[in-house]
């Protein structure tokens, strides 16, 4: 026996070892969608990353003002509501309009209360958040001494058209 092949036997030989057209185009197929699947994944792990990284640095935003609130009410209670513009300690300050009080604190760190009013509290904070201070107060009708004050902290984000919130309430009182 010849230890040559004739070309008919060599392409059948060969023809068996090598992948068909059809073959190829499978195996390309299901490799790019679990690229595409796997790529997916990973930009929304990113993305939903990114997002829990803004919504802990707002948390230390809103915990931050939170102590300071908290400090401010231990300085100088006060204890009677804003009548003119004389406005001196913590109840005054947060009972300047009725029946909410809101203030923008952009400031890092907190060093003094801001004007009142968060309408034109912008993302400046950092370059991304802003920092909002609504403040309630229960007052006695006769005394018109201010029992509790009662804030909802908001620090904010914007993600493209999204805007992120992390709210924080708490309520002050000169017993605490």
């Amino acid at each position: 026996m010849s230890q040559h092949l004739s070309i008919k036997q060599f392409a059948v030989k060969n023809c068996k070892k090598a992948f068909s057209l059809v073959e190829t185009l499978i195996f390309i197929t299901i490799f790019s969608l679990f690229f595409v699947v796997a790529a997916s994944i990973i930009s929304t792990t990113l993305r939903i990353t990114k997002i829990n990284q803004n919504r802990i640095q707002a948390l230390h935003y809103a915990e931050e003002l939170n102590e300071w609130l908290q400090a401010e009410k231990e300085i100088d209670w006060g204890g009677l509501v804003s009548v003119d513009s004389s406005v001196n300690g913590f109840t005054e300050r947060t009972t300047q309009s009725t029946p909410t009080t809101s203030f923008c604190f952009n400031t890092f760190p907190i060093s003094n209360w801001p004007e009142k009013g968060s309408a034109n509290c912008s993302f400046t904070l950092d370059s991304k958040y802003r920092r909002i201070a609504t403040f309630s107060a229960s007052v006695d009708p006769i005394t018109n001494f201010v029992k509790q004050v009662h804030v909802s902290l908001s620090v904010d984000w914007a993600d493209g058209n999204i805007v992120y919130s992390v709210p924080i309430q708490n309520t002050f009182s000169i017993w605490e």
